[in-house]
């Protein structure tokens, strides 16, 4: 099994990506910001809270795993909470 590598254009994966190599965000420029605002986080957490850090890092995983999985269930659904107003306000 071969590594992924976005550059490669193969025709036996599923989906193929419609943008450019050339057009996709690069990870150098959105990781830095991550590493500082997960340090920034779990700074405010453990000096206002008393949080250790590994609770912090816990707690900050698990919001974010919890909102992809709600992204995520919502998408393969196509339940948007307008639809579910219009049926309950009928």
């Amino acid at each position: 099994m071969q590594p992924f590598n976005i550059e490669q254009e193969d025709e036996q994966l599923p989906i193929k990506d419609p943008a450019l190599a050339k057009d996709l965000v690069k990870i150098w420029m959105w990781l830095p910001a991550l590493v500082l605002l997960l340090f920034l986080a779990c700074l405010v957490m453990s000096v206002q809270y008393d949080m250790p850090i590994g609770e912090s890092l816990l707690a900050l995983f698990l919001a974010f795993f919890f909102s992809f999985l709600a992204i995520q269930s919502t998408g393969a659904t196509g339940l948007y909470l307008s639809n579910v107003e219009k049926k309950w306000t009928k």
